[in-house]
Parts: structure tokens; sequence; C-alpha cells
């Protein structure tokens, strides 16, 4: 399987385009799951990928809540159509997430884009950083 691209994923999507995209979103211990976001962010992308972090939130074999690593340094700033559907995926799972740990990999301002962005989507335990190890 190929790894992810710099492209536009969707709207029809092949099945080895589901698995690539599901694969961004894994559990790294039975409470923290690591969600890397892909380059260009499509409503197709975005379902596969919530989809699958819903799943692994909702375990019934693992601890109740769990904290999430939100890598988002490989893509853009969503524009507000795209803000909208994550505010809309991003509600129901809330109670299953103890922690955010949104990754920028970026400078101080792209940083604070990314706490008004969260914060606007309803978020509010969560902190930023610009690398995973800082995350920890």
């Amino acid at each position: 399987m190929k790894g992810i691209e710099n492209k536009s994923y969707g709207p029809q999507l092949s099945q080895e385009e589901i698995n690539l995209l599901s694969s961004q979103v894994t559990l790294l211990k039975s409470d923290t799951i690591l969600y890397e976001e892909v380059y260009k962010l499509t409503e197709a992308q975005l379902e596969v990928m919530f989809k699958k972090l819903h799943e692994l939130l909702t375990n019934a074999n693992s601890p109740q809540t769990k904290k999430v690593i939100l890598d988002i340094s490989r893509t853009d700033k969503p524009d507000a159509k795209t803000r909208e559907l994550l505010k809309f995926l991003w509600k129901p799972l809330l109670p299953y997430v103890e922690h955010i740990f949104i990754i920028t990999g970026r400078n101080a301002i792209s940083n604070v884009a990314a706490r008004f962005i969260a914060s606007s989507l309803g978020l509010s335990n969560f902190s930023i950083h610009k690398t995973r190890e800082e995350a920890k």
C-alpha cells in the first residue's frame, strides 16, 4: 500500500484509499489514540478517519476516556465549511476524550491559529505542541 499523498481524497474513495486513510488513526496505547491528519481536508477523507476514531474511542474493551494525539502538522488551515464539518464530527466524540494534544509542527503564530480553531470546534481539554515529543 502506498503512503499518504499530497492530494485531495474523494469524493469517491477506493477500498485501498479507505484502508490508507483509516491507517492514519491508530491506537498507540490502551488509552491513547494517534490521529495523523492528511495534507488536504475533504469531506470523504474526514468521514473515513472520524469513523475509525469513533470506533477506537467507543471500544468497550478499553478505558472509558482516552487521550488523542491530533497531528495536524502536514495539513493546511481548514476553510469555514470544513470547520463546520469538523465541529459536527467532534461533538459526539468529546465525552470519550480526556485530552487532545494538538501537534502543529509550526511556529507560535500557527499555534495561536490552531488554538482559535480548536476552541471554535468546541474542544476544551486540549493543548498545543510543536512536536509529538513536547506532548508527552
